[in-house]
């Protein structure tokens, strides 16, 4: 579906805002779910407990996501993971004033549903956009990306001695946030709503398990996310038993985010000379 060049900057400029949100919403968790996990746990090896419970539940819910947006559409399964990520940061501020580490956990079960729905955005983008700016449009709503790497983690560390309880701040940042993405999902249009793309049937996993490429896929993504979660989970923590302040860790955080985002523009541009390679 192709809209209006107007329309669709603002609807590029609201993506771009959503995409900051929730990276600015992983960064706060990258940052800080291990040391406030460390700070609640009663037992040493629960204290990363929290931070697994984000990336397992938000894998999990990436199922339930996306059959939901094949047959409903992106914004209510958007607006639902906003909503999630909302009562999670609340829950999870609950949890720090009352020292409650098992209340903690449920708070970072439900902002782990937030992370199934994140990938949504450029999706929007690419149904959205003019046939010839899709690949420039993928990219720039991959620069929020990039507006949480400089914003994020400091803002997580700023909103953590915000508040006498510490890390309480941060929650409610959390919660705050996921305001924001909540206001920005529901009033994006309904992409891939009622059309023909809404009816497609969903891909059965036991239908491609046997398809080489679909293996190697899976390994290539399964060992890059437990490579970035070993490192993220123990760099926090590490860099708090060696000494250093609150503001390392931070930059630690921000330049992994730099890294995931920052070739965005290069990839998208390369793309683009490889189809008008082919084209001509």
């Amino acid at each position: 579906m192709i809209k209006s060049p107007p329309r669709f900057r603002i609807l590029l400029t609201q993506l771009i805002a959503a995409q900051a949100c929730y990276y600015m919403i992983v960064s706060i968790d990258l940052t800080l779910t291990g040391l406030v996990g460390m700070s609640l746990a009663s037992v040493p090896a629960l204290m990363t407990l929290p931070l697994s419970l984000i990336v397992v539940i938000g894998t999990v819910c990436s199922f339930i996501a996306g059959h939901a947006a094949a047959r409903f559409g992106y914004r209510p399964v958007m607006v639902a993971g906003a909503l999630t990520v909302v009562v999670g940061g609340t829950v999870s501020a609950i949890a720090v004033a009352s020292h409650s580490f098992s209340l903690f956990c449920v708070g970072t079960a439900l902002t782990g549903g937030y992370r199934a729905v994140g990938g949504f955005l450029r999706f929007v983008a690419s149904e959205y956009a003019p046939p010839t700016k899709r690949e420039r449009a993928l990219a720039l709503v991959m620069y929020g990306g990039i507006i949480a790497a400089a914003l994020g983690p400091f803002a997580a560390v700023v909103a953590a001695k915000a508040a006498e309880q510490p890390y309480l701040g941060s929650c409610i940042l959390i919660a705050i946030l996921g305001i924001v993405a909540l206001v920005l999902a529901a009033t994006m249009p309904p992409a891939t709503g009622r059309d023909r793309e809404a009816h497609n049937s969903a891909i059965r996993i036991r239908e491609r398990i046997g398809n080489p490429t679909f293996q190697q896929a899976v390994l290539v993504l399964a060992g890059s996310g437990l490579v970035m979660t070993l490192v993220m989970a123990s760099g926090p923590l590490a860099n708090d038993h060696a000494g250093h302040g609150s503001a390392v860790g931070a930059a630690m955080i921000q330049w992994h985010l730099v890294g995931m985002f920052a070739p965005s523009a290069l990839s998208a541009l390369l793309r683009l000379f490889r189809i008008q390679s082919v084209d001509t």
